[in-house]
């Protein structure tokens, strides 16, 4: 009979914090829920964004192409159109002199490389730089650059989309890195829960047990 006293009371107290770490589990996935919609809200801002610059660069014909590749000097709103791209295509800030960019742009893949360019790849610093070099212009529009160039227009409306996205992912990265902690949290109350329901499951048991040797 005291062992029935025992184990009901452990079982009493196991249902109280089976409770409480639901209510816990509850409320964390309310704040993962609420965290999520939030990322998931500011990053679509910026998809149709980029999927129109990314329609307009595969506009791009390569008869266009190959009369910028063919500049041995091009004037300059055509080198500020085509900088940027290149920067961000190879990473870094190094390869911009004409001729490499005459090279790169010759490439059979340099329009897929900017169609399949990841934006993670940005750099903080490559950002910081192409902003104040580039975007901060006021030549550096999709109207004036095309107007010197009908492969170069396109491409600055990409850049300017894809640096766009790159500040959206930079100011969400705390939220991302915080529901992510949120879902670890969640995990452990669950397998908390779990461990829990188990023991109460085994105690209730025992409880019947002794209840049926008494009859």
């Amino acid at each position: 009979m005291e062992q029935i006293q025992q184990d009901s009371v452990e079982a009493e107290n196991q249902k109280q914090a089976s409770l409480k770490i639901k209510k816990e589990q509850e409320e964390q996935d309310k704040i993962i829920n609420e965290r999520r919609a939030k990322v998931e809200e500011d990053l679509a801002k910026a998809i149709p964004m980029i999927e129109e610059a990314k329609t307009s660069v595969r506009s791009i014909e390569r008869k266009y192409l190959d009369e910028v590749k063919n500049l041995p000097n091009p004037p300059a709103l055509v080198k500020m159109g085509m900088e940027p791209v290149v920067i961000m295509v190879t990473g870094s800030k190094n390869n911009i002199d004409w001729h490499n960019i005459r090279r790169i742009i010759g490439k059979t893949d340099f329009i897929p490389k900017i169609l399949e360019f990841d934006s993670r790849k940005i750099t903080s610093k490559l950002m910081k730089h192409i902003k104040k070099k580039y975007l901060s212009n006021e030549n550096f529009t999709f109207e004036k650059i095309y107007r010197a160039s009908r492969a170069c227009g396109p491409l600055v409306k990409w850049v300017t989309s894809q640096i766009q996205f790159s500040e959206i992912l930079n100011a969400v990265a705390p939220m991302e890195a915080e529901l992510k902690s949120l879902e670890r949290k969640s995990s452990v109350l669950k397998d908390q829960q779990e461990q829990i329901s188990a023991l109460l499951d085994s105690l209730t048991a025992k409880i019947k047990g002794y209840s049926d040797e008494y009859k």
